[in-house]
């Protein structure tokens, strides 16, 4: 278990990295690493899990793009809990339900941050939808993907393709 959490602590500290250090990757977007893989962990580990990476990752998200602090820790955390209740009480853990889990949880955060953004600036809703929301969440489906193998994988013990045994 210990093992566990300490590769998903640097897990979660590279998909930091990379929301936040590589710059707008696709026509000035980024994937959402952070959310995906908070939703990831949700759905295989549990509510616990989910939450807690969360409003961690959430609110360094928060500190590192300069966005209205608390907002994205809080939604993290919400998606996280949810996601990590209801994959024990109804969702099955598989692929299909990583990535639309993922993609649903990923357009609702970023619908309602911008709602809550949208305050303080007046952009119009359409502008933002076609130009921030759809390629976001088409962005979103690799990285879903493999997110959901790669903790998978962690979770169950199994070695990632490539890797050797040690001992």
């Amino acid at each position: 278990m210990k093992h566990r959490i300490i590769i998903y602590n640097i897990l979660f500290f590279v998909l930091f990295l990379l929301e936040s250090c590589t710059g707008p990757v696709f026509g000035g977007l980024n994937p959402g690493y952070l959310l995906a893989g908070v939703c990831c962990v949700a759905l295989l580990e549990g509510e616990r899990f989910g939450a807690v990476y969360g409003i961690i990752f959430g609110l360094l998200r928060d500190f590192s793009v300069g966005s209205l602090f608390g907002l994205h820790g809080i939604l993290f955390l919400v998606f996280g809990y949810s996601l990590g209740f209801l994959s024990k009480t109804v969702l099955s853990a598989n692929v299909f339900t990583c990535i639309v889990t993922c993609t649903v949880a990923c357009g609702l955060c970023e619908a309602l941050a911008f709602l809550c953004e949208s305050m303080l600036i007046f952009v119009p809703l359409t502008f933002a939808a076609q130009t921030i929301l759809l390629p976001k969440l088409v962005m979103n489906f690799p990285t879903c993907i493999l997110l959901y193998f790669f903790i998978r994988c962690i979770r169950n013990g199994r070695r990632l393709p490539g890797q050797r045994r040690v001992g």
